[in-house]
């Protein structure tokens, strides 16, 4: 099959690899309708990504067009929980599936003060480095060898694009270093003719001079460069998301309700998921439907009860994952609280079971709205010291 046949034919099948139990989203069983009044399970998979066809399609395209040597880069642009985390972990799985390696990183906003920190993380992920530790190293402590590093990594990712295609993913571009910044203004363009797609997302209006100057540089970083604006789901993908996480069809009040999220996939995910919890949706026949007066759209409620129903081991655990960063390393997580890895092992699973963390790899919060929630619990001082110890490890490392 040719590759561009092979890309137009793949979201259809991405998507149903992806979707949560697949023969489960749509509704009852064959048997008949279920009994009335049954409350529905609770899914902890991820949905189905519902009204992003067209551009997973263009993922698609340009990730098939990487095994013919033809890079570029790729900036997702949307407001606040639109999907742009959500389409960067589908062009993740889209790139695995064309064997193209995948190095990914993070902005985090506790950890900008690391240099480099963002970029650093992808260079390093995904198995062995594709840049020698030395220059990692350097790269990370040097502020007047920049230039010259920079171009050593370039020089190294050209040589790794060669073995094998690489799609970079750097999420939360309004949240990066500093140094990563800097990288992501001048690396793409220099590598435009290798390998290698470039895909950054970034909060639309983001402040800060640096990161609005880093987007315009992505945004033209040569003719393989492309933006993607994400928008508003309609009406038909928002009742297909609550369809796959309600396993039934969402009744009238329910998708009443879910119009207060004005079509961001993230408040509908919410939404759905705090009424599961809450026991406010039970199943009628094959449709799903209010069993009262609702709470408002969900955010940091449903995180702050089901925090309280942790041990308190499980809460110590959150609580320094959500000053930290977005991901929870155990090692990490450990040598900070002084623990064995043992017992912080078994506290992010108590977590991936509440369905506070996504159980990925590595693992992640489900979303930043929880870790922010849980973040806002752990007091001021204690924030500071623990940044101030992560940051001597990180270094360290």
């Amino acid at each position: 099959m040719a590759v561009e046949e092979k890309a137009r034919n793949l979201p259809s099948r991405t998507v149903g690899a992806l979707s949560p139990r697949g023969d489960e989203r749509h509704g009852p069983e064959p048997g008949g309708p279920e009994p009335r009044g049954r409350e529905p399970k609770p899914r902890g998979r991820e949905p189905e990504l519902r009204g992003r066809d067209a551009e997973v399609a263009e993922l698609a395209g340009r990730i098939a067009r990487l095994r013919e040597g033809c890079g570029g880069v790729l900036l997702v642009e949307g407001g606040p929980g639109v999907g742009r985390s959500r389409l960067a972990r589908e062009a993740r799985a889209v790139a695995e599936s064309f064997a193209v390696r995948v190095l990914g990183g993070t902005g985090e906003p506790d950890r900008r003060s690391v240099p480099f920190g963002a970029l650093l993380r992808a260079l390093t992920s995904g198995g062995r480095p594709v840049v020698d530790a030395g220059v990692l190293l350097t790269l990370s402590q040097s502020a007047e060898q920049r230039f010259w590093l920079l171009r050593a990594v370039r020089e190294q990712l050209a040589r790794a694009a060669l073995d094998r295609p690489l799609l970079v993913v750097i999420d939360d571009l309004q949240w990066c270093d500093d140094g990563t910044l800097l990288a992501l203004r001048t690396l793409p363009a220099r590598l435009s003719g290798h390998a290698v797609l470039w895909l950054a997302t970034v909060r639309t209006g983001a402040p800060g001079a640096d990161v609005r100057a880093t987007a315009a540089a992505l945004a033209g970083a040569g003719t393989g460069a492309r933006t993607m604006r994400l928008g508003r789901l309609p009406e038909d993908a928002v009742a297909g998301i609550a369809r796959d996480l309600l396993g039934a069809e969402p009744g009238r009040d329910v998708l009443d309700l879910l119009r207060r999220a004005e079509g961001r996939p993230l408040p509908v995910v919410e939404t759905v998921r705090g009424l599961l919890r809450e026991g406010a949706v039970a199943r009628t026949g094959a449709g799903a439907h209010l069993t009262g007066r609702p709470s408002p759209i969900h955010s940091h409620g449903p995180t702050r009860r089901l925090l309280e129903r942790l041990s308190p081991l499980a809460r110590e655990v959150l609580e320094t994952a959500s000053v930290l960063g977005r991901d929870l390393e155990a090692g990490r997580l450990a040598d900070l609280g002084g623990r064995p890895v043992a017992e912080v092992v078994a506290a992010l699973q108590e977590a991936v079971d509440a369905d506070l963390v996504r159980p990925t790899d590595p693992l992640t919060f489900r979303h930043g709205a929880v870790r922010e929630a849980v973040r806002e619990t752990v007091p001021a001082a204690r924030r500071r010291a623990l940044r101030a110890r992560a940051a001597d490890l990180d270094l360290a490392r």
